[in-house]
């Protein structure tokens, strides 16, 4: 095979045709696997995607992100940032929030299921600080669209995660944020376990040996007398030995107690439920006689709520805390029962208002630990 249009010096590489068509098949078996899992996913129901874009964005223009975790999910999250040109992209746990932002409405996957994440997604918050978990930069030196992700992240339960997003492109452009994730069970079980153990061991022996021995007296008298010679030979020789005279004394103590106390606990762990956490927002469409409530769920507690309302009344309240609307000192509420499993906005319409009235209202819910309610904010009728 000739290369008449490779320029001098270069060099073709060509597979076999056999070489070729395996690779072929490899990449494709692999992105096979990979859409099935997707798809299996996706029909389970519980795959969902967020997305948001900044549009026209001056150079050095910073836009931020929130994403607030429920307290009952793990959320396992793969984020993805497009961009024209670079930007810095920066993330943090835990966050000081002035103001939640905009809310943006996650999809599930599936359009032929309606479930709805536990999970809140704000875009345009007010946001500072925080744990810093990522720093990163999407299309470095590159003018033109540009692509970063950032891997697979497991984000903790009940925590804030703040995105925020730098032009660094030395011109206006736009970017855009995306995310798929799933919220996963936290874990159903934990185990303690304590073990203590002390030994005391102690020997007690009492030996006591007290020998005498090798008592001798030994008295030796000698006399010897010659005629040649007289030689009187006194020998006197008394030995009194007293020897290994021993007294020996071994005490040694042995008492051995031994005490040995092991404590296992192995339990389930059980979520406390807790009173809910609520949100008064500003309400709206005010008119001469009536005006449209906010509020929203920003906590379950750990349990679904039975009962979500408003109370209202034309004078400041102090927070009721654990008592029904019925018996705070609002002078009116609204009550609506049901099954309430995610953190939802909602609202009512209230009428027969007096006109050029400060009213005020709080945002209220329960569940089996209690009732909780919002802030008190205002509004004035027309």
């Amino acid at each position: 095979m000739e290369f008449k249009d490779l320029p001098t010096g270069r060099q073709g590489i060509v597979q076999s045709p056999g070489a070729e068509n395996d690779s072929h098949a490899g990449v494709r078996q692999h992105g096979l696997a990979i859409m099935d899992y997707i798809r299996y996913l996706i029909n389970l129901a519980n795959v969902f995607h967020v997305s948001y874009r900044w549009s026209a964005k001056a150079d050095a223009a910073v836009v931020k992100f929130l994403i607030r975790n429920s307290s009952t999910f793990i959320l396992a999250t793969e984020f993805e940032f497009d961009t024209e040109g670079a930007w810095d992209i920066d993330i943090y746990e835990n966050p000081t929030i002035t103001a939640v932002g905009t809310r943006v409405v996650p999809y599930n996957m599936n359009r032929r299921d309606t479930g709805t994440p536990h999970a809140r997604f704000n875009a345009d918050p007010t946001a500072t600080g925080g744990t810093q978990i990522l720093m990163s930069t999407s299309g470095g030196i590159n003018t033109g669209a540009a692509k970063e992700h950032s891997g697979l992240w497991h984000l903790e339960e009940g925590e804030d995660y703040l995105v925020v997003l730098t032009n660094k492109s030395d011109a206006t452009g736009d970017c855009s944020l995306q995310l798929v994730f799933v919220e996963e069970g936290l874990p159903a079980t934990s185990s303690t376990s304590s073990s203590t153990s002390s030994s005391t061991s102690s020997s007690t022996s009492s030996s006591t040996s007290s020998s005498t021995s090798s008592t001798s007296s030994s008295t030796s008298s000698s006399t010897s007398s010659s005629t040649s010679s007289t030689s009187s030979s006194t020998s006197s020789s008394t030995s009194s030995s007293t020897s290994s005279t021993s007294s020996s004394t071994s005490s040694s103590t042995s008492s051995s107690t031994s005490s040995s106390t092991s404590s296992s606990t192995s339990s389930s762990t059980t979520y406390v439920i807790s009173a809910p956490t609520m949100q008064s927002n500003a309400a709206s469409d005010i008119t001469s006689g009536g005006a449209d409530l906010h509020g929203q769920i920003t906590d379950l507690g750990n349990e679904n709520l039975d009962n979500i309302g408003f109370v209202y009344g034309e004078t400041t309240q102090g927070d009721p805390g654990d008592t029904a609307p019925a018996a705070t000192s609002y002078d009116s509420y609204f009550v609506q029962g049901g099954d309430y499993s995610s953190l939802a906005d909602f609202d009512k319409t209230i009428e027969d208002l007096t006109t050029g009235t400060t009213y005020y209202f709080r945002v209220c819910g329960h569940n089996s630990a209690g009732w909780a309610y919002g802030d008190e904010l205002t509004f004035d009728t027309l």
